[in-house]
Parts: structure tokens; sequence; C-alpha cells
């Protein structure tokens, strides 16, 4: 998932009633700026909107301001108000880093991935620390079917994502697709390991570990996705591979006796 930067301080949320009243009261610029900020993360788009409208008829070239805009336009699907906003915040600032990445991430929402990938890629040149934009590479390789560049990427982002699940299970899924299992099972167990909620990320777990023959670690694997997610027909299908691999024919039956009555057993699983 494609998400807007921004650059700003983390703020400390208020504890108490008095505090919260200092903040919805203070007349700064700064802590208007804060309270937009906010309001953005808590899904007020409206009122992070309407503050900085205000905050910008007496700063017009505050690129943090202008970016912050265009990634609340972005969050309500905006995404052609939201490009005026960090083109004109590159106009003050061509460097922005946040600006240009969510250039990116608005070409992302368009499907226009052969567009979003260079903002990216100029992105991680000018700051090589800039995890969003690295990880942004491999989600956009991925959607491109082109991993082979973004392979270069990797260390990097490891480097930089330590204890972020979401962009190891990136890091595993770019490495399955360069047909690299025993890399991609490391990497997905590191997203696990670290939260990653990806209901696919079972099923892409199980897969890789069928590549290296690993079955009985991938019937661990596949059983936990089942657990999780009874319903999921993407960890069904694997599980079924799984199960067959182990000469396990009743727990291949069950299962695709439960993807021809959903109507999602595919030629490939029906050959098998």
């Amino acid at each position: 998932m494609n998400k807007p930067d921004f650059e700003f301080s983390k703020t400390v949320s208020p504890k108490s009633p008095q505090d919260m009243m200092g903040v919805f009261t203070a007349s700064s610029p700064a802590h208007k700026q804060d309270l937009a900020l906010q309001h953005y993360r808590s899904g007020n788009y409206e009122q992070s909107l309407d503050l900085l409208k205000k905050l910008l008829k007496k700063n017009k070239g505050n690129p943090e301001l202008l970016n912050l805009a265009g990634v609340n336009h972005l969050a309500r699907g905006e995404v052609d108000r939201a490009r005026l906003y960090f083109k004109k915040a590159l106009t003050f600032n061509p460097k922005h880093t946040e600006a240009l990445n969510n250039l990116g991430n608005c070409h992302n929402a368009e499907a226009n991935y052969d567009k979003a990938m260079p903002y990216y890629r100029k992105v991680a040149a000018l700051d090589p620390n800039h995890a969003s934009a690295i990880n942004n590479i491999l989600v956009t390789a991925l959607r491109q079917k082109d991993c082979q560049a973004a392979e270069a990427y990797i260390p990097q982002l490891a480097q930089l994502a330590k204890g972020d699940g979401d962009a190891y299970y990136n890091i595993g899924r770019v490495y399955a697709e360069l047909s690299k299992p025993r890399r991609a099972v490391i990497a997905l167990l590191q997203a696990r390991k670290f939260g990653c909620e990806i209901e696919v990320l079972f099923a892409h777990l199980g897969q890789q570990l069928l590549m290296l023959g690993r079955y009985a670690v991938a019937k661990i694997v596949v059983r936990e996705g089942l657990r999780l997610y009874p319903e999921s027909v993407d960890i069904k299908k694997v599980a079924s591979f799984v199960f067959q691999a182990l000469g396990e024919s009743a727990e291949t039956d069950a299962l695709n006796a439960s993807l021809i009555e959903e109507g999602k057993l595919d030629v490939e699983t029906l050959n098998k």
C-alpha cells in the first residue's frame, strides 16, 4: 500500500481535556499546523484542509503545508487536486522528497506505474534513507511484474525497515517473483514475526516452502493460515497442494470440495 508521506516532527497527543483545549485554542501557526496534522492522522480531512487553507493564505510558499494539503486530498481520492498541491510544493523546493514521493503515489493510484517509478527512484537518489519511497519501488515493481531492477533496493529497505512487517512482506514477494524461494521464505517469516496481517502472506509462504520441498513446515504454515482465515481461497489452494504432497488425500479432497462448492477450483488445482 502506498501511504502518503509528510515532513513534520511527531507530536504528543494531549492527555487531558485541559491539554486538548489548549491545542484547540492555540493561535500560533505552529500549533495550527500540528492540529492540521492531527486531523489528517485521525481521518478528519475536511477539518485539516480548513486549517491548512487559513495557514496558506499567510504562507503560500510553504512546501510542508502544501504537501500536507495534497495528502489530505489524496486520502479523499481527489488525485488531480492532490497532484496540484504536490507540484506547487516542488516549485518552492524542487528536492522536497515527500512531495516527490506523493506524486509517485498519485500515479500509482491511477495504475500509471511507469510514471510512478521515476519519482520513487528520484527520492531514493536524493535520500537513500527514505524507507517509504524504497518500499514503494518494490510495490510498484510487483505491480509491473518486473522485479529485476527492484532487487538492488532490497538490502537498503531491509536495513531501514527493521520491525516493519509489511516491508518484509514486499521483500519476500519480490524474491518469490525472482524465483528465489529460500530468500523469499526468510523475508516472509520476518514479515510474520513483525506483525504483518496480510491474509495472502500464508499462501505465499506455503507456496515458497513447497518449492523448497519443506512440506512439513508448509503444513504448519497453511494450517495456521486456515485457522486465522478459514474462508481464504488462496490459502485453501496452496494447502491443497501441501496436503497432496504429504499424501494426505482426505485433507486434499476436503479442501478441493470446498473450493468446488465456492466455484473457485481453477484448472491448475484440478490438474494437481
